[in-house]
């Protein structure tokens, strides 16, 4: 399993936060739960296609033809999921036994796994991606144990917030490109509304935090922000399979930008905290905003010369 990696945020402080942020967490649990659709994996996986494939005869991409990149989100997002007890024990670690956190932490995992189940059951019945190379697949993620590490709960709180609405978006828009008929397209909408709602969890959440100590996660939103990576990385051919996704207009560098930390910037309101910050949060303040502002740049460029060609 990888390092945790080494923060600059103060364990003490980080400590305090935690404590400050129990009667929040608890309520914000509370909140989740009025508004969480509880569901059953056999109730959304679409059993009628089972019939299309037998996984005794050799796997072919006609069982279910899709587009490369729609084939490689579905991997990815799948393999990511089932990698669901590495990513529970990270938010365990960063959370005391007796705090609302650790209930959070089991809530989170047993809505999780809903995910990685469905999907896998999907996959298999459907044929949507050769079942051999899915195990191997899974086989090597698990084995691997490899997961973002934050070193404290303020850069924790920040790269959940990201990563969760990143997921969303990857399902929502893996969902778009399922043919309706075959099957599926429901199930990722349903499991891309979830991840939705674990992402307000964390990000009202992260709005508390900058209440209680903005220098703080000021400075643990631009750690993680300058060091974000999806969880997967491990997956085998990543890099491929990331690169097709990306071509397919799934999920990319301009869906991270345009979808995930536009929003989550401009909701923590990070760019537009003025007090109490040090010398050292205004200088990750401003760090994230020419970051931020570079990309756009990039982005826009990248445009006009598209609307040239």
């Amino acid at each position: 399993m990888s390092e945790k990696k080494i923060s600059n945020i103060e364990p003490e402080r980080d400590a305090r936060l935690v404590h400050e942020l129990r009667d929040v967490t608890e309520k914000l649990i509370n909140q989740h739960l009025e508004v969480a659709r509880s569901w059953d994996p056999q109730e959304v996986v679409p059993w009628e296609n089972a019939a299309n494939y037998n996984p005794k005869m050799e796997w072919s991409e006609n069982v279910y033809p899709l587009p490369q990149g729609v084939r490689s989100a579905l991997y990815v997002n799948e393999l990511t999921e089932i990698n669901l007890p590495y990513y529970t024990n990270e938010l365990l670690s960063n959370a005391p036994e007796n705090h609302p956190l650790t209930d959070w932490s089991r809530i989170w995992t047993s809505e999780e796994w809903r995910h990685g189940d469905a999907m896998l059951n999907f996959i298999r019945l459907s044929g949507a991606f050769d079942p051999a190379e899915l195990e191997r697949g899974r086989i090597s993620q698990m084995r691997s144990g490899d997961v973002p590490r934050a070193g404290s709960t303020a850069e924790l709180i920040s790269y959940v917030i990201m990563q969760e609405l990143a997921t969303a978006v990857a399902h929502r828009n893996t969902a778009k490109y399922i043919p309706k008929e075959l099957g599926g397209k429901k199930l990722l909408g349903i499991v891309a509304g979830d991840e939705m709602l674990h992402h307000k969890f964390y990000l009202e959440l992260g709005k508390a935090a900058i209440a209680i100590d903005p220098d703080l996660m000021v400075r643990a939103f631009k750690n993680q922000y300058f060091g974000f990576e999806m969880p997967g990385q491990s997956i085998p051919d990543f890099d491929i399979h990331a690169k097709a996704i990306a071509q397919a207009d799934i999920y990319s560098d301009r869906h991270f930008h345009e979808e995930v930390v536009r929003p989550v910037i401009t909701a923590l309101g990070i760019l537009a905290i003025e007090e109490g910050l040090s010398d050292e949060a205004k200088n990750a303040q401003n760090r994230v905003a020419d970051r931020y502002n570079r990309f756009s740049r990039r982005l826009a460029k990248m445009d006009e010369r598209k609307l040239n060609s």
